[in-house]
C-alpha cells in the first residue's frame, strides 16, 4: 500500500478597539473599567464583532488612620471586579463552508471534493461573565503575604456540534447551544518564619477549590453519551457530558458487591432493583475526578551560601476510576501472568465473601463499569527537592569569575496516595536526578 500526502493549515485575522480608565480617591478608593470591541474570522458573518467590558473597585485599608495605628499591616486591600469576556480558542474555519477532496471521488475529469464542514453565519462568540471578590495583604513588614480569592462564573453561548441529516454532506455544525457554571475558591499563605543574616526560613501553601456544573448540551452530545456509554472495550468508562453534572464526572453502574452463593455481581438499577444482568442505561454518577482541594506547599531553607528548596503537591477530594484493577485483577485469564490479588481475592465457593468475581470468569473484551472501582484520589507527592551552593567570592577570585553557582535536584522522589494503580506502562514512573553548574564570567 502507498501513503499518500497530507496537510493542513489555520489561518484566522483578528482586529479589536480598547479604552481603559482608572481613579484613585485618597489612594484609598479605586475604580478602573475597560471596554473593548474585539472581531475574529473564526465567528459567522452576522457576528464577527462582540463587545467585551470589566469593572473593578478596590479599597486601600491600610490608608485609613485606625489601620496605620496597628504599625503591623503592610497592606490590606479590598477588591471585587466583573468582567465579560470572550474565547477564540476555536478552529479557524468552524463557521464557514470546508471541502476536501478525496482519491474515493476520483474520475478521468479529476478529484472530487466533499463537504467536511457546514457554513454558519449565525455563530457567534462564547462569552463568561466572571465575578470576582478577593483579599490582598501583607503584615509584619512583608514577612507575611495572605492572598485570597472566591469566584464565581457562568459561561454562555458555548460552541457545540449541532447534528445533521447525513443528506445535507456533514454530520455536524457548531452552533451557540451550551452553557455551564463554575464556582471556586483560591487562597495562598507566603512567611518568612526566619530572617536572619546567616539563615533564612521561608514557607508558602496555596490551593484551589472549584465546582463546576454543565448547564445545557446538544443533541451531538447526548448521542455522543449514549456511545460512550454503551462502549465497553476500555478498562475505564469514557467521559459523558450530562445536564446538572459535572464534566468530569465518572458514570458506572452501582454495585451490590460479589454475591457470595454464586460469585457474580449484583448491579443496582437507577429504580434501586437488584439484577446480575449489567445494563449501561443504569449509568449514573459515582465520583468525580475533579478533586474538591488541589495545590502546593513549598519551602526554602539556606544557611550562609547553601539553600535546599522542596515542593510538595497535593489533591484531595477527588476519585478515580482503578482501571489497573479492572483490567489485571478481574478482566483478565488468571491462567497467564496476573495480578497475584487474581488468585487470592477473586471468588472460588459458595460463602466467599471476596471484592472480585468468580476466578472461572476469565478476560474477555467486553467491561461492565462498576463502582466497584471507584476510588477515593488522596494523593500528596513530593515533586521537587533542589540544593544549592552559591560558592563564596573570595574562592572565585583566582578563577576571575564573578559568580558560581552547584545544583543538585530530583524530581518526583516519593508519593502518598489512597488508591494502589499503576501509573503507567509506556511512561512508566521513575525518579529523576539532575547536576548543573552556572558560571558567570
Amino acid at each position: 500500500t502507498g501513503s499518500y500526502p497530507t496537510g493542513s493549515e489555520s489561518l484566522a485575522s483578528s482586529v479589536g478597539a480598547f479604552a481603559a480608565a482608572n481613579f484613585a480617591l485618597y489612594n484609598k478608593y479605586i475604580i478602573d473599567g475597560s471596554y473593548r470591541v474585539s472581531g475574529s474570522s473564526k465567528f459567522g458573518s452576522n457576528h464577527r464583532y462582540a463587545p467585551f467590558w470589566s469593572v473593578g473597585l478596590g479599597y486601600n485599608l491600610h490608608n485609613e488612620d485606625f489601620i496605620k495605628k496597628l504599625g503591623w499591616v503592610n497592606t490590606l486591600r479590598l477588591r471585587g471586579s466583573y468582567g465579560y469576556t470572550g474565547s477564540v480558542k476555536f478552529n479557524a474555519y468552524q463557521a464557514i463552508a470546508t471541502y476536501k477532496y478525496s482519491s474515493d471521488y476520483a474520475t478521468y475529469t479529476g478529484v472530487g471534493a466533499i463537504p467536511i464542514t457546514m457554513p454558519n453565519p449565525d455563530l457567534k462568540w462564547q462569552t463568561t461573565k466572571k465575578l470576582n471578590l478577593g483579599l490582598t495583604s501583607s503584615f509584619f513588614g512583608d514577612r507575611l503575604n495572605v492572598n485570597f480569592d472566591v469566584y464565581h462564573e457562568n459561561t454562555d453561548d458555548m460552541l457545540i456540534d449541532f447534528s445533521l441529516p447525513p443528506s445535507s454532506g456533514a454530520t455536524s455544525v457548531k452552533d451557540n447551544l451550551g452553557s455551564q457554571t463554575s464556582n471556586g475558591v483560591e487562597f495562598s499563605v507566603w512567611g518568612k518564619i526566619i530572617n536572619k543574616q546567616d539563615w533564612e526560613w521561608t514557607l508558602s501553601v496555596n490551593g484551589l477549590h472549584q465546582k463546576t456544573t454543565i448547564n445545557n448540551i446538544s443533541d451531538a452530545l447526548r448521542r455522543m453519551n449514549e456511545a460512550n456509554g454503551s462502549q465497553r472495550l476500555s478498562s475505564s468508562p469514557l467521559v459523558q457530558y450530562r445536564e446538572g453534572e459535572s464534566p468530569t464526572a465518572i458514570y458506572a453502574v452501582r454495585s451490590a458487591g460479589i454475591d457470595p452463593a454464586s460469585g457474580k455481581e449484583i448491579f443496582i438499577k437507577k429504580d434501586g432493583s437488584y439484577t446480575y444482568t449489567y445494563d449501561a442505561d443504569d449509568q449514573v454518577s459515582c465520583g468525580d475526578t475533579n478533586p474538591w482541594m488541589q495545590g502546593s506547599l513549598s519551602t526554602l531553607l539556606r544557611w550562609k551560601q547553601l539553600s535546599m528548596t522542596v515542593n510538595f503537591s497535593y489533591r484531595f477530594g477527588g476519585d478515580l476510576y482503578n482501571s489497573t484493577r479492572a483490567a489485571k485483577i478481574e478482566n483478565i485469564n488468571p491462567r497467564y501472568n496476573a495480578d497475584v490479588r487474581a488468585f487470592t481475592g477473586r471468588w472460588k465457593q459458595p460463602g466467599d465473601v471476596v471484592p472480585y468475581l468468580n476466578i472461572s470468569t476469565t478476560g474477555g473484551t467486553s467491561y461492565a463499569y462498576s463502582d466497584r472501582f471507584v476510588e477515593k484520589d488522596n494523593e500528596l507527592w513530593l515533586s521537587s527537592m533542589q540544593f544549592t551552593y552559591d560558592v563564596p567570592a573570595q574562592w572565585l577570585q583566582a578563577l576571575r569569575l564573578q559568580k558560581m553557582y552547584l545544583s543538585l535536584g530530583m524530581a518526583d522522589l516519593f508519593r502518598l496516595t489512597s488508591a494502589k494503580y499503576e501509573r503507567g506502562t509506556s511512561y512508566p514512573y521513575s525518579r529523576s536526578i539532575n547536576a548543573s553548574v552556572s558560571v558567570t564570567f
